[in-house]
């Protein structure tokens, strides 16, 4: 008998054990307390959170996710010359610098498509014969902010490049960079997630029209 009782204790605090910790997992079972902001901007906002469980209470930092916030990126490729234009960022806090691709936010009452141009233009410089091209949906990422990103091909044709230096003065801390077809495949490993992501979107429907051939 006492044996059974044993057993019969053991299993009935193991089972108050498991309920206490499922309801201290439990999402229905944590309620929220308040929201402080921490940091505003016209693009982005940071929350302070706080809950409380039945075990504690506790904070987590919260930023509202993309959808007012237009951005696009944009791959560039000169016909004439038969090359890529893209960027090197300086990211100071990392001390290092990064390969993307020219990008920005859209201005208010602008359609995707003619920032994709002002941005290359203003980023790499343009020639002739300006088009541009949907390559991909649009995505929510972090850039500067986080923001609903389109990524889009522009194709234009120039005798001569815009920076012949490298350097676009009009923008502080960048670098525009060319690189045949070859130069870019063998770089694209190191470039920035966003960047990254917009040279692959970009590169299927610059192989689908067949502009490197």
């Amino acid at each position: 008998m006492v044996s059974v009782f044993v057993v019969i204790v053991f299993v009935s605090l193991t089972f108050l054990e498991a309920s206490a910790a499922r309801s201290s997992t439990n999402p229905s079972s944590h309620t929220f307390l308040s929201s402080t902001p921490l940091h505003t901007t016209p693009y982005r906002a940071l929350y302070e959170e706080t809950y409380s469980s039945p075990s504690a209470s506790y904070t987590v930092l919260t930023s509202p996710s993309g959808g007012t916030t237009r951005a696009v990126t944009c791959l560039i490729w000169n016909t004439a010359l038969r090359e890529f234009s893209l960027v090197t960022e300086l990211y100071p806090s990392a001390r290092s610098s990064c390969l993307g691709t020219a990008a920005g936010l859209v201005d208010p009452g602008e359609a995707p498509p003619d920032a994709a141009v002002r941005e290359a233009g203003e980023e790499c410089g343009l020639g002739a014969d300006v088009r541009c091209y949907q390559s991909g949906e649009a995505r929510v990422m972090d850039k500067y902010v986080r923001s609903d990103i389109t990524p889009f091909l522009v194709v234009h044709s120039a005798p001569k490049r815009a920076c012949p230096g490298g350097r676009d003065v009009e923008e502080e801390g960048m670098d525009v960079v060319y690189l045949t077809y070859e130069e870019l495949m063998k770089r694209k490993g190191g470039m920035s997630v966003v960047g990254e992501w917009a040279v692959d979107q970009g590169l299927d429907l610059w192989r689908e029209m067949g502009l490197g051939e």
